[in-house]
């Protein structure tokens, strides 16, 4: 009973590191997925989240008792581990002579990668979506959309403000782009916060 508080601070730092990952990647998940691609979703998100938890607790348990950890409380054992559970999974035992690096790094990033790739796919689908659908506002409301959005990020520094505000002029005035372009180009924007040209 004693290791099971030291193991859930382990596995709870780790599982937090990898929330903090996908959010940063992936924007967190949209909330108005349909039910059968929003369990998937929280399956492939959550799951990921909750392995890595598990990873880090069990590796704590492998790990508290070793010489270089002697004399240490179990409670900054378990924070160390925890917070270097992704660095930890990553090392490579050996290289082979074909580059193959040989360790859990190639099993961790080879599920990191489906992982990442799965949720992709759902929240592509899903910005897909919702991107048609606004894209199918007139032009002035998209660029009002866009103008808000900006403006009330808190975020952004009063420099990144501008330059977005005068990307969103740009593009909603580009008279050289066709007018269905520049409102996918706007509504993409909207959904994403990514600039891109036509």
């Amino acid at each position: 009973m004693e290791s099971l508080l030291p193991f859930a601070l382990a596995a709870f730092i780790a599982a937090s590191l990898t929330y903090c990952d996908l959010a940063a990647v992936f924007h967190t998940p949209p909330s108005g997925l349909l039910w059968r691609p929003r369990l998937k979703l929280i399956a492939w998100w959550w799951g990921f989240i909750l392995a890595n938890g598990v990873g880090a607790g069990l590796l704590f348990l492998a790990l508290r008792s070793k010489d270089y950890f002697k004399g240490l409380d179990e409670w900054l054992i378990a924070s160390l581990i925890g917070a270097g559970y992704s660095a930890i999974v990553r090392l490579k035992f050996t290289t082979l002579p074909n580059a193959t690096p040989l360790g859990f790094e190639a099993l961790y990033e080879g599920l990191k990668t489906i992982v990442h790739k799965r949720i992709n796919l759902i929240v592509r689908e899903w910005r897909m979506e919702q991107s048609q659908i606004l894209a199918q506002a007139d032009m002035g409301q998209l660029r009002q959309r866009a103008l808000l959005m900006v403006g009330s990020d808190s975020l952004l520094t009063n420099e990144e403000r501008a330059k977005k505000s005068t990307w969103i002029e740009q593009i909603t005035g580009d008279k050289d782009t066709p007018e269905p372009d520049r409102k996918r180009i706007l509504a993409i924007f909207i959904l994403t916060d990514l600039r891109n040209q036509a």
